[in-house]
């Protein structure tokens, strides 16, 4: 619980220095992407398919929305790409290394999804399944992205261009 709580205060600290004492580089022309259109279906999701992973059913919804959440989450950020016309080279080696994360992840519960299914329950009966494919998900997601960071890499242009499909 420790690392639960220093998790939260390392976010809740990202969350003050993106919004406070950086904000005057936030650029919302290029933020267009409605961040609802994200989260209330990952709730929605969330509310029907979650496990049964500690008998608390806010704990089991909470960790259910934020996986269906994170697969997606993503996508407003390579709006951000397309619509600028470029990316940030560290930005775009922190989402080769996210990938890298979701491919490990993907691993993972590839390997281990059975025991978050309830085989005495109609629809919990799917839930391994369903999360093994929302970490599909994640990885078709970030692919296209990863195919042009690698064809950038290999071809010796800079990341900032990931996104400039003419010079990759």
């Amino acid at each position: 619980q420790l690392c639960e709580c220093i998790g939260l205060c390392l976010a809740c600290a990202i969350v003050y220095f993106c919004r406070e004492r950086f904000k005057h580089t936030y650029d919302p022309s290029t933020d267009t992407l409605n961040h609802l259109y994200l989260i209330l279906p990952a709730f929605g999701v969330a509310l029907v398919f979650h496990p049964n992973l500690n008998n608390f059913l806010p704990s089991d919804i909470s960790w259910a929305f934020a996986l269906y959440l994170e697969s997606v989450a993503v996508l407003c950020q390579l709006f951000m790409f397309m619509k600028e016309g470029q990316a940030q080279p560290h930005t775009s080696h922190f989402l080769a290394a996210q990938a890298l994360s979701k491919v490990l992840s993907f691993i993972f519960w590839a390997s281990s999804f059975s025991e978050l299914s309830n085989p005495n329950h109609y629809i919990k009966s799917f839930v391994g399944n369903w999360v093994v494919g929302m970490q599909l998900v994640q990885l078709l997601v970030m692919g296209d992205f990863l195919y042009h960071y690698f064809r950038c890499i290999s071809q010796g242009i800079s990341v900032s261009q990931v996104v400039c499909s003419d010079n990759v």
